[in-house]
C-alpha cells in the first residue's frame, strides 16, 4: 500500500536522491555501495530511491531494498515525467539538511559522497563531480565539452561538467530552484546566479554495468531549448521580471519614436516598422504579466508532485539513525 507523503522539515544531516527508470539490475548493487560509503558516516542519512514511472522490475528490486534495510525510502510517480521532475519529487520529501543526487547507473563512484559532503562542511553551497576518463561513446563527450564550454563562457559559472549526475547542495539552496523538465543540469548555473557557492570534486567515471543509457538526440534539442529560459532566469524571477520590463520599455519607446519620426518626415515605411517594433514591447510587456502571474501561482500552490512513498516498516525517527 502506498499513502502521499507530506512535505517534512529537515530532521537528518544527508539525504540522498536517486532517481531511475527501468534500472533493472544496477539498484542492487548501487544500494550495496550507497550503504558502504554511508555506514562509517557520523551523520545521519537517508536514500529515496525515485522511480520515474518505470515499466522493467526496477520497482520491486527497489521494494526489496527498502524493506531491508530502513535507511531506504521508496517513491513513486504516477508516470514518467522525466528526471528533473524526479529529483523534484525526491527533494520536496527530503529530510536532510544536506542532499546529494546520484545516478542509478553506477558509473558515478558512490564511495566520494563523503568527500563531496566533507566539501559542504567547508561552507560551499554547491558541489559538482568533473568526471574524469568518461566511458561514453566519442559523440557524446564532444557534445558535453561544447556545451560545458559554452555554459562557462555565457555564464560566467567555473565549472567543467555540469552534466554530472552526482552533486551535492545545501537544501535550503535546492530548494530556491523550480525544477521544469530539463533544469536539472542548469541547478548550478542557477544557484550561482543568486550568488550561492559552486565547487568541483574530481571522480573516475565509469562504465555502465547494466541496462542502457536513457539520453539520445532529443536531449540535445532540450537542452537547447531550455538555455534561453536559464539566461533569463539565472539571476532569480525578480531579475527576469526586471529584464522583461526594461526590454518592454525599450521597444515601446522605439516604436514610438520611429513612429512620430516617420509622420513627421511622411515616409509611411517607417511608421509601419515603428507600430511593429512598438507591438513587439507589447508582447514583452504581456509575457512580463503572465510570467508574474503564473510565478504567483506557483508560490501558492503546494510544490509537491503527485508521488507515493512506500509505507515504512518502522517508525521514521528509530529507523533513519546510522
Amino acid at each position: 500500500m502506498r499513502d502521499p507523503l507530506p512535505t517534512g522539515e529537515s530532521t537528518l544531516d544527508v539525504s540522498i536522491i536517486v532517481p531511475f527508470w527501468n534500472e533493472a539490475g544496477n539498484l542492487l548493487r548501487l544500494s550495496e555501495a550507497l550503504r558502504e560509503a554511508l555506514s562509517g558516516q557520523t551523520r545521519s542519512w537517508e536514500v529515496l530511491l525515485v522511480d520515474d514511472g518505470s515499466t522493467d522490475t526496477s520497482v520491486g528490486d527497489a521494494e526489496g531494498i527498502r524493506e531491508a534495510d530502513e535507511h531506504f525510502r521508496l517513491v513513486s510517480l504516477k508516470t514518467h515525467l522525466g528526471k528533473s521532475a524526479a529529483l523534484a519529487a525526491g527533494r520536496d520529501r527530503a529530510r536532510g539538511s544536506f542532499i546529494v543526487t546520484i545516478d542509478a547507473d553506477l558509473q558515478d563512484p558512490p564511495d566520494m559522497i563523503p568527500v563531496f559532503l566533507d566539501k559542504l562542511d567547508e561552507g560551499f553551497d554547491v558541489v559538482a563531480a568533473v568526471r574524469n576518463k568518461r566511458q561514453e561513446p566519442m559523440h557524446r563527450r564532444a557534445a558535453s565539452a561544447v556545451f560545458n564550454r559554452t555554459m562557462k563562457w555565457a555564464t560566467g559559472v567555473p565549472l567543467q561538467d555540469m552534466n554530472a549526475g552526482l552533486k551535492a547542495y545545501r537544501k535550503s539552496v535546492i530548494d530556491t530552484i523550480h525544477l521544469s523538465r530539463g533544469m536539472h543540469r542548469f541547478i548550478p548555473v542557477l544557484a550561482h546566479g543568486l550568488g550561492f557557492s559552486v565547487a568541483e570534486v574530481p571522480v573516475q567515471h565509469g562504465e555502465r554495468f547494466a541496462g542502457r543509457t536513457k539520453y539520445g538526440p532529443w536531449r540535445y534539442v532540450e537542452t537547447v531549448a531550455s538555455l534561453g529560459t536559464v539566461m533569463l532566469l539565472r539571476h532569480g524571477p525578480d531579475a527576469a521580471m526586471h529584464k522583461l520590463t526594461r526590454t518592454a520599455a525599450l521597444f515601446g519607446a522605439f516604436g514610438t519614436a520611429l513612429i512620430l519620426l516617420g509622420w513627421l518626415l511622411g515616409m509611411p515605411a517607417i511608421q509601419v516598422g515603428g507600430v511593429i517594433t512598438f507591438l513587439l514591447g507589447t508582447q514583452f510587456l504581456v509575457g512580463r504579466l503572465v510570467a508574474e502571474i503564473l510565478l504567483q501561482f506557483h508560490c501558492s500552490a503546494s510544490s509537491a508532485l503527485p508521488a507515493y512513498e512506500a509505507e515504512s516498516p518502522a517508525p521514521v525517527e528509530e529507523s533513519l539513525r546510522p
